[in-house]
């Protein structure tokens, strides 16, 4: 019944909307929802499938126009100043400037700061992004919440040893002019030495060319690289809307369609109830790609050892350990160098060390046929662990195979936010990689899953898989409001790999376009999560009518825009794979002429040459 009061609040959001829709640092956990309350059973009749399609009983939806963003030069002005705490305002006697503390700058130090006594004013010379350094101490860890002409931007934990330490905030936009900071620390325990300011480039000269980018998969099908040649083609310059749906429905896509007359570029869903249940989620995924959208799977692994009945795969909720999946490498003993076979080292030789050795390979478990997985586990040379994994990515592979038959690519995202340690995939980096690889090549090798487009999304450096395991790099971002494009994540990932496109896999909410554009922030696409996100974030549950109005307005916006993609507004994927195809074939033969002709040179040289010897 829930999905019937979301799309009735929907209808009435379309109705209240109309007259303005017609004017022209430390990466975050993830917070998903266990389960989704719109059901797709209850939701179909009154959200249709196509975009701009309203039931009989429903007023005819206005027409939306887009929103044309002007695109904004991002400046640089060196600059560089350090403001001593003491040269600040002081005001009334709860803060001081002492010199206590050893190693200050400067003539001392404030203590005892909050927001009401102390404050420091600084002029920049340009409306650009900025590094803030803040040097503190204190005898305690403590929180400092730093603001910027009374606006809190930057939340800081101190260390807890006396000493002065700097803390860095990158890539704040900060206004030409006199700009004016203050600090509150928990029960004003922090020692504010000095700020630094510093002017920023890392946005200004953030120029993203993936012209040359190629799928990880040398047997990639020619589906699969058009989907990876449209996410590369628009990177830098257009944001691709992603949606995800529950698995199994199509609600929340439809209710997109409804609120803003469009259709998400990219439908993403979970593939995990696949292991357990049947889900029947496939035709969902075949009918978006013939309707002309595009396909993504996130893989959020199912307990591979729990029963049929299981959805569980957090830590807290499950007993797999994935290290036992591991297969234990083999002692091999001491060994005496015995060429003539008497059982006698020979003369003057030394014995071979005892060794270790790999039990199996990747390689070797990825080609594994399902025989061979029943006689390694019954004679004990596999884990159950080990078992049940192979198992699982087959069964998900035969899904995944279904989807290869119908002609659909797809964006593939398993084993999602590891780094965080919240499922049972990410206790450890590298049993996390040992699986990665595994199911990479089984999937790539033992099944042909030529259709892929491999997203890593463990969210930490020391758990990235390398550029030959993935072809694009995401984060799931939930930031509790907060609508900035999120550039510093951005650039987390880009220093990782400055050659594959980069996402926002889930997030809380959609960052805001003009954000976007500011921070040079051109996501590959941004896929806003399922409940109770998306009512959040469109408002349509939202008992407060000028809120529910604001946000479906902005929502929109999101959906009618230049710098967003939409469904309708993909290019054809097949004609593009047919493109590749004779692109492709063109190269091959031109390369076989011209090294035909080589030979043929060749020949002919050597001809000359033994004509002028004789």
């Amino acid at each position: 019944m829930v999905a019937k009061r979301i799309a009735a609040a929907a209808a009435a959001l379309i109705m209240s909307v109309t007259a303005l829709s017609s004017c022209g640092n430390s990466i975050k956990n993830n917070e998903k929802s266990s389960s989704s309350s719109i059901s797709e059973t209850e939701s179909t009749g009154s959200a249709d499938s196509e975009a701009g399609t309203a039931s009989e009983d429903e007023e005819a939806v206005p027409v939306y126009n887009d929103t044309n963003f002007e695109n904004v030069n991002v400046p640089y002005v060196e600059y560089k100043k350090t403001y001593q705490a003491e040269s600040g305002t002081l005001i009334g006697d709860t803060a001081s400037v002492k010199k206590d503390r050893a190693f200050f700058k400067g003539d001392g130090y404030v203590s005892g700061a909050t927001l009401d006594n102390w404050t420091l004013s600084f002029d920049l010379p340009e409306s650009q992004f900025y590094n803030i350094t803040v040097q503190t101490a204190s005898d305690s860890a403590v929180n400092c919440r730093l603001y910027i002409n009374g606006r809190e931007v930057w939340i800081f934990r101190t260390a807890n040893d006396g000493n002065f330490s700097e803390k860095n905030l990158e890539n704040i936009w900060l206004e030409k002019g006199i700009n004016e900071i203050s600090i509150q620390s928990t029960d004003n325990l922090v020692d504010i030495d000095y700020v630094t300011i510093e002017a920023n480039s890392d946005i200004s000269v953030l120029n993203p060319n993936l012209d040359q980018a190629k799928l990880s998969n040398p047997k990639a099908n020619y589906r699969a690289k058009a989907l990876y040649q449209i996410i590369c083609s628009n990177y830098g310059k257009q944001v691709l809307t992603a949606q995800h749906d529950t698995a199994g429905g199509t609600s929340e896509s439809a209710l997109v369609g409804q609120l803003t007359q469009k259709s998400p570029a990219i439908r993403a869903a979970d593939i995990g109830g696949y292991t357990k249940q049947n889900t029947k989620d496939a035709s969902k995924a075949i009918k978006y790609f013939e309707d002309g959208g595009l396909v993504a799977y996130d893989w959020y692994w199912i307990d591979p050892a729990a029963d049929k009945n299981s959805v569980s795969y957090e830590v807290k909720n499950t007993n797999f350990d994935m290290k036992k999946a591991v297969p234990k490498p083999i002692e091999v003993p001491e060994q005496i160098v015995d060429e003539d076979g008497d059982g006698i080292p020979d003369e003057g030789t030394e014995p071979i060390p005892a060794t270790t050795r790999e039990a199996f390979t990747i390689e070797e478990m990825a080609s594994w046929e399902d025989y061979q997985i029943e006689e390694y586990h019954n004679s004990g040379d596999i884990s159950d662990e080990c078992y049940y994994i192979l198992k699982d990515i087959d069964k998900i592979s035969a899904k995944l195979l279904k989807l290869q038959e119908s002609g659909v690519p797809v964006i593939w995202r398993p084993l999602p936010v590891a780094s965080n340690g919240l499922y049972w995939w990410g206790t450890d980096k590298d049993t996390y990689k040992w699986l990665w690889k595994l199911l990479y090549t089984r999937m790539t090798t033992y099944h042909g899953l030529n259709n892929l487009v491999w997203v890593w999304s463990a969210q930490n450096a020391d758990w990235y898989v390398g550029d030959e395991y993935c072809d694009i790099l995401s984060v799931d971002i939930y930031t509790d409001g907060n609508r900035n494009a999120q550039i510093n994540t951005l650039l987390f990932l880009n220093n990782l790999c400055k050659t594959k496109p980069l996402a926002i896999s889930e997030c809380g909410n959609l960052p805001a376009i003009e954000s976007i554009l500011q921070e040079k922030a051109f996501w590959a696409y941004t896929a806003l999560y399922t409940e109770p996100y998306f009512s959040a974030e469109t408002g349509v549950l939202n008992s407060n009518k000028e809120e529910a109005d604001k946000l479906a307005e902005r929502f929109s916006e999101f959906y009618n825009n230049n710098y967003t993609i939409t469904r309708d507004e993909l290019p054809n994927l097949v004609d593009i794979a047919k493109s590749i195809r004779s692109e492709e074939k063109a190269a091959k033969k031109a390369a076989k002429k011209a090294k035909q002709k080589e030979q043929s040179d060749d020949d002919n040289g050597e001809n000359t040459e033994n004509v002028l010897e004789e």
